[in-house]
């Protein structure tokens, strides 16, 4: 049965509680309802007048970005109401990025390393089995992997034949984040994130790489 919460039953600065529902409404089949509930905790949050740790949304980042292989699940073509959810997604993910306190490390390794993480889940698997040519990729392009990454299940459970609106989203939210709280690691940043398309080996993502203008922000 689905849960009876919104978002005005929360706490605006209990951001634990969105990412809860969030995480659970984007295991139900995308829908209009789901964006709404997303859109509704974002505008919540919005208006809180508090600050978080990097540190300690960093879980939250993982959570919410492991959301994405259940919002595109299922699907041989991405339905309208999938993207309208990753929209609202990610959206949410912006806003929590403003009560970030500016004092905290950034994030961008760790939205580096889920990038990485999920291009080789989608291309070898998330089993045991590929991780030993994650490690090496990782090692090879210096991407750290001891940060926060998204739990194996959301790969294994989603059944996700989508993955290149998964991957575009990642993209998004990395480019976003570096280029307006990290500006110093563009450059090293976009080199570790082609090396990952590389892997990846879609045109279409490479195409959204290329256009999200990443060598003059």
């Amino acid at each position: 049965m689905r849960h009876s919460r919104t978002s005005a039953d929360f706490d605006p600065h209990d951001l634990a509680a969105f990412v809860s529902v969030i995480k659970n409404d984007c295991k139900l089949y995308p829908s209009e309802s789901v964006a709404t509930t997303i859109t509704g905790c974002k505008s919540v949050l919005q208006e809180a007048d508090y600050t978080y740790s990097a540190y300690r949304c960093s879980s939250f980042v993982a959570h919410l970005l492991g959301c994405l292989p259940y919002v595109y699940g299922y699907q041989n073509d991405p339905l309208p109401e999938a993207h309208d959810v990753k929209a609202a997604l990610v959206d949410f993910l912006y806003t929590m990025f403003t009560k970030i306190s500016p004092t905290s490390l950034p994030l961008t390794e760790q939205l580096v390393a889920i990038l990485a993480q999920t291009v080789f889940c989608f291309r070898f698997g998330p089993d045991a089995d590929s991780k030993p040519d994650f490690t090496l990729f990782a090692s090879l392009t210096r991407i750290c992997t001891t940060k926060k990454l998204i739990h194996s299940h959301a790969f294994m459970d989603s059944f996700c034949v989508c993955p290149v609106p998964v991957v575009e989203a990642i993209l998004d939210v990395l480019y976003h984040y570096c280029t307006t709280y990290d500006s110093n690691c563009v450059t090293q940043t976009s080199t570790k994130v082609l090396a990952c398309l590389v892997v990846f080996d879609d045109e279409h993502a490479t195409n959204h790489f290329w256009l999200q203008n990443w060598t003059n922000a």
